[in-house]
């Protein structure tokens, strides 16, 4: 796609990019969402960039404050570019979707959901148990509609009582922050053990449209 495209649409809202099917480099994709050249950019999906930390972390630092949702499917998503993410866009983000990020930690993801009050959709890889427990404060994300994350137990003991203990208070960690959540809606629980470790998810599903 030619970069002249960009110069047509200055009132874009929404921008879904697939890199891989463009010639762009991320600072060129960068100096065309600035906020003086798209100030209403609010919906920005990202899929395809190969890119590491600090080249994503140009494009995150220079989008418009106006940002409501951002969705990134690859990338080395690190300290960097979560630290712009943080600064600028934690009062304001409605959906963050960071699901296909190997590199977005258990951290940042828990950091999210302690700080991001406006959030409403949220999708991450994981939540290890260790950082659950190392920070028990309540979320604050109290509209949240969809939360799709797993936590894990990341804590490796020999002693098998101590084990289930752990996965319990786990548990009961996750489900006194879900029951906070009052507009989550349907939960979806699913228990099985992938190495060391429990899985959890929760997924809201939204009731049916009804047709009069």
């Amino acid at each position: 796609m030619h970069l002249r495209f960009f110069s047509r649409y200055r009132n874009l809202k929404r921008l879904s990019w697939c890199r891989s099917r463009s010639q762009f480099s991320m600072e060129g994709l960068a100096w065309h969402l600035e906020q003086q050249r798209r100030p209403q950019l609010e919906e920005l999906c990202l899929s395809g960039a190969i890119a590491s930390d600090q080249e994503l972390a140009t494009v995150v630092c220079r989008l418009p404050l106006s940002l409501k949702s951002f969705e990134l499917g690859s990338g080395d998503f690190g300290p960097l570019c979560f630290r712009h993410l943080q600064e600028r866009y934690f009062g304001t983000l409605v959906n963050l979707n960071l699901e296909g990020c190997d590199t977005f930690t258990s951290r940042m993801a828990l950091d999210v959901l302690l700080n991001c009050h406006r959030l409403e959709e949220f999708k991450a890889a994981a939540i290890s148990l260790s950082d659950l427990y190392s920070t028990p404060k309540p979320w604050v994300c109290l509209g949240l509609l969809l939360l799709k994350v797993t936590f894990i137990n990341d804590i490796n003991d020999n002693n098998e009582d101590n084990s289930i203990d752990r996965i319990n208070n786990g548990n009961a960690l996750v489900f006194e922050q879900e029951s906070r959540l009052k507009r989550l809606g349907t939960c979806l629980y699913v228990a099985g053990l992938l190495g060391p470790g429990l899985q959890i998810q929760f997924v809201h599903h939204k009731a049916p449209e009804r047709i009069d």
